[in-house]
């Protein structure tokens, strides 16, 4: 199935695809490097080519610039198209004098700042390197602490950072029972999909749900524990969901009762066209990039 951004059918992209950010880098090196090249995507000149290397099939596909862009292809591949690895190929600045144009650079780690990759559950955002960075600068600098590299480790810790503030915004809910679980769980109807301890910050509050039921254009929801408006937070996510789910409606009740009995109130729900399935995975996709 093609997406809005990507044209391949699936079967049509390797397992690992080799991502340059320059689509016309993704064709030289498709004609110049691969055998038996199939191109599989044109949508907005960024271009997909599949083909073989040493007989391993391989992907090469252009991400266009910065971190949105490659945000929604990666995406896409990862969700869309079953893509086990991608490996980022291009170009970099440095920092190092030593480090000349054309030198080809192979990185050992790597951190970042962005909440891309965490708000949908990807590992290696942050690598430890930044305290090696930390101690080099220490060493080559007499023991000051003021230099680049302190700087570029600071830098480097800010990912790990942002997962505690995470934990210290979770910690004080308590989760579902396993009890709770089973009963929402048996009441659940067919093609309906379950979200549990759901935290999710906005600019003003920070709001706790202990489930979420989400398809057949519905989004119903319990508020967990602590004190919370339910008028906030039924306008905050209904406010987010229609942006993704024209026709979906939000429910929000108080108590895991209204809950059961409001799921009770569905009936049998038919299978999706392909058209809602995909509007109930940009529903999904968006609430869980809520959840902290």
């Amino acid at each position: 199935m093609s997406t809005p951004h990507n044209q391949a059918q699936k079967g049509e992209i390797a397992k690992t695809v080799l991502m340059p950010g320059d689509p016309l880098r993704a064709k030289f090196l498709a004609e110049h490097y691969l055998e038996d090249v199939h191109q599989f995507n044109a949508v907005r000149n960024m271009f997909g080519y599949t083909g073989y290397y040493h007989g391993k099939q391989v992907s090469i596909m252009g991400s266009g610039m910065g971190q949105p862009s490659i945000g929604i292809y990666s995406h896409e591949l990862f969700t869309q198209y079953d893509v086990e690895a991608i490996i980022r190929i291009g170009s970099c600045g440095s920092l190092q004098k030593d480090v000349h144009l054309r030198d080809i650079i192979i990185v050992q780690g790597c951190c970042t700042d962005s909440n891309f990759a965490h708000q949908y559950e990807l590992p290696g955002t942050y690598s430890a390197i930044s305290i090696g960075i930390y101690v080099l600068g220490l060493v080559l600098n007499h023991m000051s602490r003021q230099n680049l590299f302190t700087v570029i480790a600071v830098l480097g810790v800010l990912p790990i950072v942002k997962q505690i503030v995470g934990f210290v915004v979770v910690f004080p809910y308590h989760s579902v029972t396993e009890e709770q679980y089973q009963k929402v769980q048996k009441a659940l109807p067919e093609r309906m999909e379950l979200m549990t301890d759901l935290v999710i910050t906005s600019s003003e509050k920070i709001m706790h749900l202990n489930f979420l039921a989400v398809g057949n254009g519905r989004v119903i929801g319990v508020l967990g524990n602590g004190k919370q408006e339910l008028s906030y937070v039924r306008e905050y996510l209904s406010k987010g969901v229609a942006n993704w789910g024209t026709q979906y409606k939000v429910q929000i009740v108080e108590k895991q009762a209204m809950f059961l009995q409001e799921l009770a109130r569905i009936d049998s729900i038919p299978e999706c066209t392909e058209d809602q399935e995909e509007e109930l995975e940009h529903v999904k996709s968006y609430l869980r990039s809520l959840i902290v």
